[in-house]
């Protein structure tokens, strides 16, 4: 009997010592995950506030019009005010394709369109380009009067920057609609082929075939010697090094 209640108490013992290492590592675990979550709270709050953004760029950016209204309201310039990189409330509202905020920023608050950031010349048309926002990018051009072409201070057009970022809709519009230069080289020598192969948009080929079949050379050099083929290469884009190589998809000679 004595050997039965001992493997009894011996069993009982095991079963409370089970129960309190599992209760420990519970413990354990929600400590840890309390511990990873605040590092990551603390980690986005500083990349928030390494942005800089005051409560008007940050209103702009994020489309909240009334936000943006308040800010004015009580005395915010969106005029004056930019962020440590010179970008105004105007680019990043451009950026973020808030069309209806542009509009208030323009006609309402007197924001000049063309006004562009001094450290590289990249105003609100470049942004929306950039960022595939076709509506914003045809009111700037229609409504507001900018040249589809305006360069920034190395040159890059709209073309170029939609082109990197393998925005089909805008390229086509600005080509097709806005009659851009379409073949219209920046500084260095760079067309817009060279920013769709040089890009990391995942549909570069269609990007590069499209300016193909407008007149555009696949092997035109920039300034550096570099054709297309070799920035799709360093870029890692294969479908487009092989659409390349056959001259175009093999049809119509290498232009």
């Amino acid at each position: 009997m004595k050997h039965q209640s001992d493997y009894e108490a011996s069993q009982h013992t095991a079963a409370e010592q089970s129960k309190a290492l599992a209760t420990w590592s519970i413990k354990a675990q929600d400590t840890f995950l309390a511990q990873v979550m605040a590092r990551l709270a603390e980690q986005g709050g500083r990349r928030k506030k390494a942005v800089g953004l005051d409560a008007g760029l940050q209103a702009a950016r994020d489309g909240d019009l009334l936000a943006l209204k308040a800010a004015v309201a009580s005395g915010w310039e969106p005029n004056s005010n930019v962020d440590r990189h010179g970008s105004s409330a105007l680019l990043w509202a451009a950026g973020g394709g808030h069309l209806e905020v542009c509009v208030y920023l323009v006609e309402g608050c007197g924001c000049d369109p063309r006004a562009c950031q001094a450290r590289d010349g990249r105003n609100a048309v470049h942004w929306a380009a950039r960022n595939g926002h076709l509506p914003v990018v045809r009111w700037l051009v229609e409504a507001q009067g900018l040249d589809a072409d305006i360069p920034t201070h190395d040159g890059t057009t709209p073309l170029h920057w939609a082109a990197w970022q393998g925005h089909l809709p805008v390229i086509k519009w600005l080509v097709e609609k806005a009659a851009c230069k379409a073949d219209h080289a920046n500084k260095y020598g760079c067309t817009a082929v060279h920013w769709a192969s040089q890009g990391t948009a995942t549909n570069a080929p269609q990007v590069v075939e499209y300016l193909f079949a407008r007149g555009l050379s696949i092997t035109a050099q920039n300034c550096n010697g570099h054709t297309p083929l070799h920035k799709a290469a360093q870029r890692g884009h294969r479908a487009l090094c092989e659409w390349l190589l056959c001259g175009g998809g093999g049809g119509g000679g290498r232009r």
